[in-house]
């Protein structure tokens, strides 16, 4: 007689399980935060493993030009393959951010817009953010909302993460059985 016990954690196909509806409501917020309508589009690039999602919003004041563009992937495990840009597994559900910006600078907009999208992202059961930030400047704006280096990356153009993981509880299925 002896016990057998195994436990697996539970798979979840987080793009098939994502809610769109979180990504309305964040083109609604970045609307609001830039004072104009910004909008965002999916396509949908593998249904189940591979998303790309676009805000793009531009002014049409003349008195004052003003620009929000953010696009991202949006990657199941599934996928498991490496990102050459960042040179990143994406072994876990990531985010990658492809590309931000956003005019006028200096006004606190994109600390507001990044705000706005961690407090969503944290909602969904992605665990990690990744990006290439431009320079040693825009590596420092990521690093106030707790983006880390990649361990021997470059600080012209380094790659950065965040660990989304504290905030999600894993799932895990136990089996035991008496033999």
């Amino acid at each position: 007689m002896y016990w057998d016990i195994s436990w697996q954690p539970k798979p979840i196909s987080v793009l098939k399980n994502t809610n769109e509806e979180i990504l309305s409501s964040m083109e609604l917020e970045f609307s609001e935060i830039m004072g104009f309508k910004v909008n965002y589009s999916i396509v949908k690039l593998n249904e189940i493993e591979h998303w790309q999602v676009s805000y793009n919003g531009l002014s049409t004041e003349d008195s004052k030009p003003a620009r929000l563009k953010l696009i991202m992937d949006l990657y199941d495990q599934s996928i498991n393959k490496m990102d050459y840009t960042t040179r990143f597994n994406l072994d876990k559900p990531t985010i990658k951010i492809c590309d931000l910006i956003i005019s006028p600078e200096g006004e606190g907009l994109g600390s507001q817009i990044i705000n706005h999208f961690l407090q969503e992202v944290k909602k969904t059961k992605f665990e990690k953010i990744i990006l290439k930030a431009q320079d040693e400047y825009a590596g420092k704006f990521w690093g106030k909302f707790n983006f880390v280096y990649k361990k021997n990356t470059s600080l012209t153009m380094p790659s950065m993460y965040l660990d989304l993981n504290s905030s999600h509880q894993q799932e895990i299925k136990v089996n035991i059985n008496y033999k």
